[in-house]
């Protein structure tokens, strides 16, 4: 038996309609659930009348407290190795003979070198990252004209 009258149809669009709005419902019930603004800290301090809820407000102001203490320690401690990492670099490529220089808030490294065969010098600038990538590759295909080298019917 097949129903395909106006009343089935409207008890269709009306069973539709019934679930859209209780998933409407229940997707703002949760979402003002979950941005409720965690309790300030003098709210936290005060007792309330019901000792269930302030014990169990109390802890959750508690580990929110904790956890953003670890995320700011976390931080922090990114911070500081960022720092330490950026010295250091510093400190080899002054080391190098390059001197820094900030142009466009980028600072790059530069030095002047001379070409091979010739009088004139070139200025060789850089990020610390180009340098590194630069100096890697310089290593690898030095590596790899050894190692052909090596292969070789005359090589030693």
């Amino acid at each position: 038996m097949l129903l395909t009258g106006p009343k089935h149809l409207w008890h269709i669009i009306y069973m539709h309609y019934l679930k859209y709005f209780i998933a409407s419902l229940c997707i703002g019930v949760f979402s003002l659930a979950l941005a409720a603004d965690p309790p300030s800290p003098a709210a936290a301090d005060k007792p309330s009348q019901n000792p269930a809820v302030s014990s169990a407000g109390t802890q959750a102001g508690a580990e929110a407290q904790a956890s953003a203490e670890a995320q700011a320690k976390a931080d922090a401690q990114a911070k500081a190795d960022a720092d330490a990492k950026a010295k250091a670099t510093d400190k080899r490529l002054r080391g190098l003979g390059y001197k820094p220089m900030t142009r466009n808030g980028v600072t790059r490294y530069c030095r002047s070198e001379q070409a091979l065969g010739s009088r004139l010098e070139t200025s060789v600038c850089g990020t610390p990252e180009e340098l590194d990538f630069a100096q890697q590759n310089g290593k690898d295909t030095v590596q790899r004209i050894q190692q052909m080298n090596s292969s070789l019917p005359g090589g030693k």
